[in-house]
């Protein structure tokens, strides 16, 4: 961006200066155990000074990098002010003030000093301080000159994306605060009866209007997807298979427009995709993009908003034209290498990266741990990606973000992604002599990389981190500083894309009880905020409506704590006694109103300790005073009725020997009585379940050509059938 390299400081220092700075840099680097520990030694210490600055801090060891790379090039003037871009737009939505750029200054300074000791020179300190104000400057030069392009965009793109949950929400909200304070207000509202009535004849009228223009515009889209769609059929370009794919882009764009390095990475992804057509007219979707934003924002679109989308556009627009023409070519390049090798070479190469990569990172060693074979599947499974994103470019990066989550989990660093690539960029070097495939294979490659280390840093949230250590305090301090009401949502979710994970369930599936048990106890810890509470109950069963069959299964010792969270005590003490609340719910009943197997799992499970705990033996006994009890005595009176028939008929059956006697219309009834509400019962109820079984398919095999409903295999239904079939002939 031009603008942008005129908001950069220079850095001006002498080449003795330079040398002492690089030379203090990297024994400082060396002390401190490493890039990654040196960044999260500097960065956490910035953080606990200024916390603020922990969004901007989620890579530390990136940011460590940055800076690395920056020192060692002060030799050259324009490749300083390449980086110092670089960094720059980067972080354009920090706000970074002069303060700011003082205390990581003085920050970074300690460090050093404690390190270094008499190694730390005025050259040094004064060089590092130039430094640090340059860097620090341009960042706050550089977020000033775009804050407020990038507060437009973010703005105007929520609100053409409202939907109409969002609307509802709103509403009820609004709502919600306007009886408050029409109750804190009741007082003075006696007072203006006469203007209260007045505004309810013109909220009427409002109303009837309003009415009258919802009907009447009941059909015009109220999202930029929408409105674009119909916006493109109204201008004749609704038929182009390419507008689809940057509607779907738009999404990923202009949230992240703030950093240079997910818009590049969005705009490489765009290009492949719209490489697979000959033709794209960019200027088309320009044309559409602004006349739908116009549509959706009638009443505050103005000239800033179309100096805004315009730059928006223009950088997007500019990165996708350039890597268009390039794009088959890398493709014909990966084709070309794998084409080559033959199953055995292939084979080879695939040990072989693996084999350079433990060579030149032993740390690498520590978190792969397979056979042979699980390699070559490994090797082959990034093979098979890395075709897939020019061929199926969205699946790839989806089946990318999975693998991010999975690798999160299990706690690799990204530190470990690119010595992999420069060990897959060797062999392929050493098996392929042809270099003008090199730069192809590369691209790709650095691609793949870059999406492989987006996702795996997003995944990496404080909450895994803690998890693969298995403490509760690391937990406990994890989620120490999120709000009451996000609290289930960084428990419960951790998303990349269109792949999610829950932290609950991986801790679980992992072994990590310890950091499970803690997410269960802060989860269904009451937290109250004035007159509102926060409980994460529902949302456990919201996001996991199997977590007590889970829980029987992998985690039994975790019930108890589940079921202690489903209870709460109150601390005032009446007559010896004290209020209890059991919120079990959602453990008794689905969101489908359906009853759930919790209680049933409870007992299979077979542990008396759980079974006996006051919320089983509560819902158990609700369940048997309200929905069971009766239907039980009735199913069992009915039984004795028919039975008593039964004996009846039996007795006049045998004592009466005289068949023209009037005794045998007694045995007539009792056996018409049985026949038609006993037998009748049980074949209209099979004739039911028969039906329901096929129509749905819920047939097993009984033997070579005979089929039955599945619910007939089952011991007590097999039992009940054979029961009613031989009926008669025990009559």
């Amino acid at each position: 961006m031009e603008e942008a390299s005129k908001l950069l400081s220079t850095i001006d220092l002498d080449d003795y200066t330079i040398k002492e700075v690089q030379n203090g840099w990297e024994t400082t680097e060396k002390r401190l155990g490493g890039p990654k520990m040196a960044g999260e030694e500097v960065f956490g210490k910035l953080k606990a000074e200024l916390p603020r600055t922990g969004g901007m801090l989620k890579r530390s060891s990136t940011v460590w990098h940055l800076l690395n790379e920056l020192l060692q090039s002060l030799s050259d003037p324009k490749v300083v002010q390449k980086k110092l871009e670089y960094i720059a737009l980067r972080h354009m939505n920090a706000d970074i003030t002069t303060a700011d750029v003082e205390v990581f200054k003085g920050i970074l300074l300690e460090v050093c000093a404690s390190k270094l000791g008499g190694l730390m020179t005025p050259e040094f300190q004064f060089g590092l301080g130039q430094i640090i104000v340059a860097v620090g400057m341009s960042l706050a030069k550089t977020h000033e000159h775009y804050a407020q392009r990038l507060k437009l965009l973010t703005e105007c793109w929520k609100e053409v994306n409202v939907t109409e949950d969002d609307e509802a929400n709103e509403n009820a909200e609004e709502q919600h605060e306007h009886a408050q304070g029409h109750a804190e207000g009741h007082e003075d509202a006696q007072q203006d009866q006469s203007d209260a009535a007045l505004n309810n004849m013109e909220k009427g009228e409002n109303d009837a209007h309003g009415q009258w223009r919802k009907d009447d515009n009941m059909n015009i889209p109220k999202t930029f997807a929408a409105m674009a769609r119909f916006n493109a059929a109204v201008m004749g370009t609704g038929d182009r298979m390419w507008f689809a794919d940057l509607l779907y882009s738009m999404e990923s764009l202009v949230p992240h427009i703030g950093n240079i390095d997910r818009v590049q990475e969005e705009c490489d992804v765009l290009t492949l995709t719209l490489a697979k057509y000959e033709k794209v007219n960019l200027k088309e979707f320009r044309s559409v993009m602004f006349a739908s934003l116009r549509s959706l924002l009638p009443s505050s679109w103005c000239l800033e908003h179309e100096n805004a989308w315009s730059w928006f556009w223009s950088i997007v627009e500019k990165q996708v034209e350039e890597k268009r023409a390039i794009a088959s070519h890398h493709n014909q390049c990966l084709k070309s290498f794998l084409a080559r090798m033959d199953e055995e070479a292939t084979n080879t190469f695939k040990l072989k990266v693996f084999d350079t990569f433990f060579a030149n990172c032993e740390e690498s060693q520590l978190y792969l741990r397979a056979a042979n074979k699980r390699l070559m599947y490994i090797m082959g499974r990034i093979l098979t990606i890395m075709g897939d994103i020019y061929s199926k470019t969205h699946q790839a990066v989806i089946a990318l973000s999975g693998l991010g989550l999975l690798h999160a989990g299990h706690g690799v660093p990204e530190d470990l992604v690119r010595p992999f690539v420069a060990a897959f960029m060797l062999c392929m070097k050493e098996a392929c002599p042809d270099e003008t495939l090199y730069d192809g294979l590369w691209w790709t490659l650095d691609l793949i990389g870059r999406i492989f280390i987006r996702t795996l840093a997003e995944g990496s949230t404080p909450v895994i981190i803690a998890i693969n250590k298995n403490t509760s305090k690391e937990l406990k301090a994890a989620v120490a500083n999120a709000p009451r009401g996000e609290r289930e949502v960084i428990l419960l979710k951790v998303q990349v894309g269109n792949e999610s994970m829950s932290p609950l369930i991986w801790a679980i599936e992992k072994g990590a009880l310890e950091s499970a048990g803690a997410i269960l106890k802060d989860l269904l810890t009451m937290r109250a905020d004035r007159g509102r509470y926060y409980y994460g109950m529902e949302a456990i069963w919201v996001r996991h409506p199997d977590i007590i069959t889970l829980l029987c299964t992998k985690a039994p010792s975790l019930l108890a704590t589940l079921l202690d969270g489903l209870i709460w005590r109150s601390k005032n003490v009446k007559e010896g006694m004290r209020r209890v609340n059991y919120y079990i719910s959602s453990m008794l009943v689905s969101d489908e109103g359906l009853l759930t197997n919790s209680l049933l799992d409870l007992i299979k499970h077979g542990d008396p300790e759980v079974v006996c705990h006051p919320s089983a033996i509560f819902q158990a006994d609700l369940l048997w005073v309200r929905l069971c009890c009766l239907p039980w005595a009735l199913t069992k009176l009915w039984f004795c009725v028919t039975l008593v028939v039964f004996c009846l008929a039996e007795q006049y059956g045998i004592v009466t020997t005289d068949v023209h006697s009037h005794e045998r219309f007694t045995v007539i009834a009792c056996r018409a009585f049985l026949y038609l509400f006993s037998l009748g019962q049980l074949f209209a109820k099979h004739a039911v379940q028969t039906y329901r079984a096929v129509r749905r398919k819920q047939m097993k095999r009984l033997t070579w050509c005979v089929h039955v409903p599945a619910y007939l295999l089952q011991p007590l239904s097999f039992q009940l059938w054979t029961f009613s079939t031989s009926w008669k002939h025990g009559e």
